[in-house]
Order: C-alpha cells, then structure tokens, then sequence
C-alpha cells in the first residue's frame, strides 16, 4: 500500500501539479514581465504538434520502462538493471528528454512569453540537473556496465545510426524488400554474438535494420583497403579482417566490442554463398564462440536474401527479405564443436518453404551466372556459357539453351525430357574434378632451370595483377594469366611472375571477380580477370594441389 500511494504521490506531483504549476505561473507572469508582447501565430499549431509528438513518446517510454524493468519509473523503487530496449536503445532517459520537450510544446501552443523565455529555461536547466545526479547514481550502481551503456544510448542526439536507420534503411527496405522482423523479443541483452547464413551483399544492414542498434561485423579487410572504404566502414564500425593469415589485431578489436557492450556480428562460412546453399563453419569461428563461452549466441535466419542479390550478380535483383530472431544458443551447455554447429546451423538456414514465397522479382535475372556455372552442364565445355537476358543462357558450343525461373532452377532438354534443377546441382555437376586433373597432369612435365614446370597452360586469361604492400594492393600489371601444373605465370609487359603451386597457402574470391592468392612468403597477391571465371581458377587450383600431393590451400 505504501509503495502504491508514493507511486501515485510521484505521478501527481509531476505529471499534473507540477504542468499546472507552469501554465498558472505563466499567466501570472505575462501581464507583469511582458506586457506588451505578442509571439507569432504559427507558434500554437506548432507548439500542438510538438505536444501531442511529444507526450507520445513520454506515455511510451513509461510504458516501456514498466512492461522492461517490471516497475515504474520512480526514483524511489529504481529498476533492477539496465533498460536497452525500446525508446531507451536511442535514448538513456527517454522520459525526461520529451517532458522538456513537451513543455517547449505547451509554451509554443500557449504563446506565453514568459513561459518561453523564463519558466521554460529553468525547467530545461532542472531536468538536467536531476539527470546529471541520476548518471551519478546509475554509475555507481552498474559501473562499467553503465558507460558502455551510454556509449550507444545518448541524452537529446542519437547516434548516427539511429538517424540512418530511422530515415533511410527501414524506409528503403520496406519498400525494396517488404522488409519483416520476427521475434524480437528473443533478442538478448548485449554483449551477444550474432550469426546468420551469408547469401547476400546486404546481409550486415538488413541485420543491423532488424536489430535496431549498432552491431560491429568482423568484415574482410578488403573494405578497408581504400581510404574512402576505410572511413566508411569505420564509421559503421566494421571490425577488419584477414581471411588468409591470423588477424590478432581483429581479436582485439572485437574483444574491445564485447566488453563494451556491442553486438558482433559473424557469418560463420567466411564468405557469402555462390549457391544460396550453407557451407561448414570455418573452425575459427567455433574457437571464437569457445572463447567466449559467458556470451550468447543469436541465431537470425534471413530468408529472400539470395534471391535479392546473390552473388553472381554485379547488380541488386529486390525480393521479399524477412527476418527471424531465434532462440538464443548457450555455448557453455554444448561441449561438442559438432552438435555447436548443427545447433546453430539448423537455426540460421533458411527454410525451403518460406523462401518459395519470395522469389526474385527483376525481369532480367541472369546476372553474370557464368562466372559459377564455368562450363555448360550439358557439353561440359569450358567457357561455354554465355549470358541471353532476361532468363536464358546458351552454350555456344553444344547450342543448348537453359532457363533461369525467378526462384533460380534452371530449366533444360537433356535429350530424355524437360530437366528442372537448382544451381547447386549444376554447380557440383560441372565442378572441376580430380579425374580432369588427372588428363591435365600426363604426361608428366619437365622442370626448367628457374623452377617451374614448362608445358602448355591449362587456362590462360587476361587480367591485372596487384600486390599487397602495407594496407594498400597495388597494381603489378597488366597481361596474361597462364594457369600450368606448375603454378601460375603472369606475364606483363615488363618482367613475368610466377606463383608456384607448392608456394600457395591460401586461394579465396574477393567479390565475384577477384582471386587472391596468399603465399608462404607472406605476400598477398589479387588477379581480377577480365572475362574468365575465378571459381574455376579456384577449383583447379585447389584440385590440382590435392592431385600432387600438396597442402590443401585454404579457400575461404
């Protein structure tokens, strides 16, 4: 009974003595101060907008902070810990903020000069006043805890994530992707790993979107490679890191992240999909989760996303995109690496009927698919794809012709019937495989005096060649890329460049059209390629590394 009367004492005094308290001094005070003044009109409609806004948002935040911390906001019964959903993820005291504003509104609305001018000063200076004690307070309470809080959650100016997020990507989204979230209410409080399947380009802001606060992504290093690049990403507060070598730097990074209360976000495969299918977890990244077993893990499955913007596609295609919080995964309550991921796996996959309701909605979805599909599935001829928008590819060598439908099956004649399948069985059945190695490999070839292995190339393209030094990649060249049993052999206008097989640690795709290969030297080397497909190079070089008995390049 006491609790209920001092809660009810609270609300009387401020929320009705206290506004009624204003608007009579007011009226006392205009005749004797300001006699003679006159506001403009435009001030009332103004000031019953700004009121109306304005006590909303007040009336929610006291609804959040009761339905969050299971209490009302009274200084005498503070909440158990701190409130980071809702109004107060933008705001660390949401209430406070829009009583001042609300009462900038009632002095507008009333056209009171003295309200505007005197009373309406002091009341700003006292409510900052009693914030300023109530962080003193909060602080003492919750320590560390409570700065990283305020490092997100500002006084009267959000973030400017906040802003974009409010004014540009759920606008954006919502029209372009008809953009849901589910279940957010499943959303732990931060520190929190969050982990999702990568199919698309704009995976991390549909992630950010739905969870309505910062996250730092570790991201490739590649996006930091300019100094553009670098301050954008920074300013989203990517995490850069490289994917051929141990990044320590990334670890600290991330680290600083945790203890300071951010979600980070991780795609667990290393790189988006080429398929829309799910690759196995880099080991790394289940290390990273043992590391910090105290953490939770937030599964979010993203579903339309690969049909939005895969990643043979230089340009965005739009689909339905939806996004569903799962429940939280315990790393401490699974000791096996195994059953950690197919937990987190089952969770983060799309689901196969979800998705048949969000296919691409683009007319021309052919994109640049040949760079995957890098021979007809038909004949079996290399390069033989060629793109005939809006849905059609045709081998130029067997003349067969295959139709992409806006869920991505490719539609063909085998010369039994109608065949319909998906890329993925397309891409594993014209895959490269050691039987091809092994015609490319006889006979075998001699070794010439500077250490490669001469005979005729297995592949050969034209391209540029750039080299890693420091943080930037520049450029070597330009020519043409022979591809041998030996290794690679760039030859540009000045002297060639040789990169040995038994050299290479580790082969990955930038983008959808650059190779770069990671050498025991420690030096980092990209090829972008003209016209010829980097997945193919990728899969012959790993093949032929595994034919000759060599360590297997780490691909992603």
């Amino acid at each position: 009974m006491k609790k209920a009367l001092i809660i009810a004492g609270y609300f009387l005094v401020f929320w009705i003595l206290l506004p009624a308290g204003l608007i009579v001094a007011s009226d006392v005070l205009d005749p004797v101060i300001f006699p003679r003044m006159e506001l403009p009109g435009f001030l009332r409609p103004l000031g019953i907008c700004v009121f109306i806004c304005s006590l909303f948002l007040m009336l929610v935040a006291v609804i959040q902070f009761r339905t969050y911390s299971g209490t009302w906001p009274v200084s005498a019964f503070p909440p158990p810990g701190i409130i980071r959903k809702g109004l107060y993820k933008v705001w660390a005291h949401p209430i406070y903020l829009f009583v001042a504003v609300e009462a900038a509104g009632l002095a507008m609305m009333l056209k009171s000069p003295s309200f505007m001018f005197l009373l309406l000063p002091v009341f700003i200076l006292a409510v900052a006043i009693y914030i300023i004690q109530e962080e003193k307070s909060l602080f003492k309470r919750f320590g560390q805890e409570y700065l990283n809080y305020r490092k997100i959650a500002r006084i009267i100016v959000p973030l400017p994530f906040f802003w974009l997020r409010t004014l540009a990507f759920l606008p954006l989204f919502k029209i372009l992707f008809h953009f849901r979230v589910y279940h957010k209410n499943k959303i732990p409080d931060p520190p929190l790993f969050v982990v999702a399947a990568h199919r698309c380009y704009l995976d991390p802001f549909f992630l950010s979107a739905a969870l309505g606060t910062p996250v730092r992504y570790l991201s490739t290093y590649e996006m930091f490679r300019s100094k553009t690049k670098r301050k954008l990403f920074g300013f989203f507060g990517a995490i850069p890191k490289k994917r051929y070598k141990n990044d320590i730097r990334s670890l600290f990074l991330m680290d600083r992240a945790l203890k300071e209360g951010y979600p980070v976000g991780i795609f667990p495969e290393g790189e988006r999909s080429w398929t829309g299918e799910m690759q196995s977890f880099k080991p790394e990244t289940l290390r990273l989760f043992r590391r910090y077993p105290h953490i939770p893990v937030l599964p979010v499955r993203i579903e339309g996303n690969y049909f939005a913007w895969p990643r043979w596609s230089p340009k965005m295609l739009r689909s339905k995109v939806s996004i569903c919080f799962e429940d939280p995964v315990n790393v401490a309550d699974i000791a096996d690496n195994h059953l950690l991921e197919k937990e987190i796996s089952s969770r983060i996959f799309p689901r196969p009927e979800v998705e048949a309701g969000y296919p691409c909605k683009k007319r021309n979805i052919t994109g640049e698919i040949s760079r995957l599909l890098y021979r007809c599935p038909g004949c079996f001829a290399f390069g033989s794809l060629k793109e005939n928008p809006p849905q059609t590819l045709i081998c130029r060598n067997c003349r067969q012709n295959f139709t992409i439908d806006n869920r991505f099956l490719i539609s063909f004649d085998n010369g039994h019937g109608k065949k319909i399948q998906s890329i993925t069985h397309l891409y594993k059945r014209i895959e490269i495989k050691e039987a091809d190695a092994d015609e490319w490999l006889q006979p075998e070839p001699q070794s010439a005096e500077n250490g490669t292995e001469e005979r005729a190339g297995i592949f050969s393209g034209q391209g540029s060649l750039f080299k890693e030094e420091g943080s930037a990649l520049n450029l070597s060249g330009t020519g043409q890329f022979d591809l041998s049993a030996g290794g690679i052999r760039f030859q540009p206008a000045g002297e060639p460049v040789t990169l040995l097989l038994k050299d290479i640690l580790s082969v990955m795709i930038e983008s959808y059209y650059k190779l770069q290969i990671y050498t025991a030297s420690g030096v980092l080397y990209q090829i972008t390629l003209e016209a010829e497909s980097v997945v193919k190079w990728r899969d012959m070089l790993v093949v032929l590394m595994k034919r000759k008995g060599l360590r297997e390049p780490v691909t992603r």
